[in-house]
């Protein structure tokens, strides 16, 4: 399930939710992006992603992070930095 807003309006927001099946487990994630587009020549966005797993081999937390990206003409595609990823076996601090 998820909220997304118009993606014709120059602050776009969308936030997704959802349960399924991962391998031989169970996943629950959410996400998160926020992309700002000022005027037809610049855009820019930032995102957070976090999945809980089940699974027989041992449960985890993946967090995924869309550090930044920007683009200095809206026809060209949006460069992004690398995804920053963390993954923690429970039992472990993660919060």
């Amino acid at each position: 399930m998820g909220v997304n807003t118009d993606p014709q309006r120059r602050v776009v927001a969308n936030v997704n939710d959802g349960t399924g099946d991962f391998y031989d487990g169970e996943r629950d994630s959410i996400s998160v992006k926020l992309e700002l587009k000022p005027s037809p020549h610049f855009r820019a966005f930032i995102g957070y992603e976090h999945n809980d797993v089940e699974s027989p081999q041992g449960d985890f937390v993946l967090r995924a992070s869309e550090e930044a990206g920007a683009s200095p003409r809206s026809s060209d595609r949006l460069d992004q930095w690398p995804h920053s990823c963390h993954a923690a076996y429970r039992g472990l601090p993660t919060r």
